[in-house]
């Protein structure tokens, strides 16, 4: 609880991860982490691009997902203590809306964060749910809105292999149903 209150959500997380999302089956556990990646994308976004990149290609050294859309963005407007949503969203679990990002970041080896907002590029990295930049304004880029989550999960908590084509398929089934577009590319000869 005290990891809770300090804000230092990432140390309770990793420590418990069952507590925060469920049972850790290592066949599953993929599949409810890109789960948590789509529940704010899929009420605000109208397209979502999912990318699996299996270890091994283009030289990456573990698998990765990259969950991408065209919703809103993310507000950067600091509060009173100097924060913006975007970056509480990432780091504590009583942020508002934060559609489960923390517990992703949290379990994740590396975890690359970015919202497009009024047309500037805002950027923040984290290894093992630590910080290792700042939430930075990368200025003017050629999206108006949308985030992108860019993430390898941990193997030590979480299983490191990629779901399978046909198990995202039935995830997705629910979010077409409302509506949404969703690309989904697998960069694997596996998958």
């Amino acid at each position: 609880v005290s990891n809770i209150e300090t804000g230092e959500t990432y140390e309770a997380v990793r420590l418990h991860p069952e507590l925060y999302v469920g049972k850790v089956e290592y066949s599953t556990a993929p599949l409810a982490i890109l789960e948590q990646c789509l529940k704010r994308s899929r009420a605000t976004a109208k397209s979502i691009g999912i990318d699996l990149y299996a270890k091994g290609v283009a030289g990456l050294m573990s698998d990765r997902i990259r969950v991408i859309d065209d919703g809103p963005g993310w507000d950067v407007t600091p509060d009173k203590f100097g924060m913006r949503p975007a970056e509480r969203a990432l780091r504590e679990l009583t942020a508002p809306d934060n559609g489960g990002l923390c517990f992703v970041n949290a379990l994740s080896s590396s975890f690359e964060f970015t919202t497009w907002t009024k047309g500037r590029a805002w950027c923040q990295r984290f290894a093992f749910g630590k910080p290792v930049t700042d939430f930075m304004d990368n200025g003017p880029c050629g999206h108006t809105h949308g985030i992108q989550l860019f993430f390898s999960l941990d193997p030590k908590i979480l299983a490191h292999t990629l779901p399978t084509r046909e198990a995202i398929e039935t995830l997705l089934t629910e979010v077409r149903a409302g509506g949404v577009h969703v690309d989904l590319k697998v960069f694997a000869d596996h998958a």
